[in-house]
């Protein structure tokens, strides 16, 4: 059995942060943006989306159905 962690929580980790990680790409969506390479809507949505990414679940997921560990949960590795 594994316990249920959020992406962010398995970067910390491994030595990443993920404040820095949303400081990097917000740095290279600013960029992409002043050079005409991401429209400024796509750049929110995609900002958005990885900062929510972060607090999903490392676990797969079948038929678009969404385990929901809470922390202290574990789960089998296998059915």
């Amino acid at each position: 059995v594994i316990e249920g962690s959020t992406i962010g929580e398995v970067l910390a980790m491994t030595q990443w942060d993920k404040v820095e990680l949303m400081r990097l790409l917000k740095t290279q969506v600013d960029t992409a943006i002043k050079t005409d390479r991401l429209k400024p809507n796509d750049a929110m949505k995609l900002l958005s989306d990885y900062e929510r990414l972060l607090q999903e679940y490392t676990y797969l997921s079948l038929n678009g159905n969404k385990p929901a560990p809470q922390p202290g949960t574990f789960l089998p590795l296998s059915s």
